[in-house]
């Protein structure tokens, strides 16, 4: 006589089932998720697959958004200290063309004038990450180097175009202002204004001297026009990236709704998964029992 009946081997199998049915259960209340793998749950789990794609998305713009966000305000930083530089220029033109300085008062003057322009011209080189800011999309070119055989003095070394980050999909942001724009542009030249008002302070001829301070000026307002585009680029960046962090916690509210366990309800079934299997823990041992007096008999 077979000890295992049919019926034995029944429950047996619920007992394989609800074990595995309370070790789901046990699993979603460490977890906190009611799917933790496609089998849970084949329809819930494609969609949790394509919300973490557009998850993982976000995470790259928000980096790109930061990195960018930090070049910007450098550069910015950078032009403000051009400013300042040029407010000096224009205050030292000033004093020298009162007519009151002697000439080697005057040359003194020069000196320092070409001494900003250094100051300036390293500005105009400055890098980040290890790329030329302002060489357009040369970034691996000095935007401009020391050429004696210009008026100015300097010579610009980069190109017309800017830089472009993807910052959302299909979504690009410029991220930087040529040089020759901001330093030697036809409607204010920084280095040939300077150039130019240390050779009339080196000259001592006031008129000379006022027409040079005129040129640095424009200069002066050449630059602070185009920084305002590092400014307006970063209240930009700060609404894409507020928008971007939003946008994140709308996917892990969803996640959450997709894949999140109810505890509550999870513990209850847990609990009744448990009496189900004592029970059918019972019945199995009461059926081998009668099996074994069966056999025996």
């Amino acid at each position: 006589m077979r000890i295992a009946s049919s019926d034995t081997a029944d429950l047996l199998a619920a007992m394989n089932s609800l074990r595995a049915q309370q070790n789901q259960e046990i699993e979603q209340l460490s977890t906190g998720k009611r799917v933790n793998r496609p089998s849970d749950d084949p329809s819930v789990s494609a969609l949790l697959a394509e919300v973490a794609t557009h998850n993982t998305q976000d995470d790259a713009f928000l980096r790109n958004v930061s990195g960018i966000t930090s070049q910007l305000q450098t550069v910015d930083s950078s032009l403000s200290s051009v400013l300042t530089n040029l407010t000096t220029a224009i205050s030292l033109g000033v004093e020298g063309a009162t007519g009151t300085m002697n000439s080697t008062n005057q040359q003194t003057l020069a000196s320092e004038v070409r001494q900003i322009q250094q100051t300036i011209l390293a500005v105009a080189n400055l890098t980040y990450q290890g790329a030329y800011v302002f060489s357009g999309t040369a970034t691996k070119t000095a935007a401009y180097t020391v050429d004696p055989t210009t008026t100015s003095g300097v010579k610009y070394n980069g190109n017309e175009q800017v830089n472009q980050v993807e910052i959302a999909n299909n979504r690009t942001i410029a991220v930087n202002v040529p040089g020759d724009q901001i330093f030697s542009n036809a409607n204010g030249d920084v280095f040939q204004s300077l150039s130019d008002l240390a050779t009339a302070l080196d000259n001592g001829d006031a008129t000379v001297i006022q027409t040079a301070v005129t040129s640095v000026r424009s200069a002066y307002d050449q630059v602070s026009t185009q920084r305002v585009f590092y400014g307006d680029a970063v209240n930009v960046l700060s609404s894409d990236q507020e928008f971007l962090n939003q946008e994140q916690l709308q996917y892990a509210q969803q996640q959450n709704t997709l894949a999140g366990a109810d505890t509550a309800t999870t513990v209850t079934d847990l609990v009744m998964s448990q009496t189900a299997y004592q029970a059918t823990l019972s019945a199995v041992s009461k059926v081998m029992q009668t099996s074994l007096l069966d056999y025996l008999k």
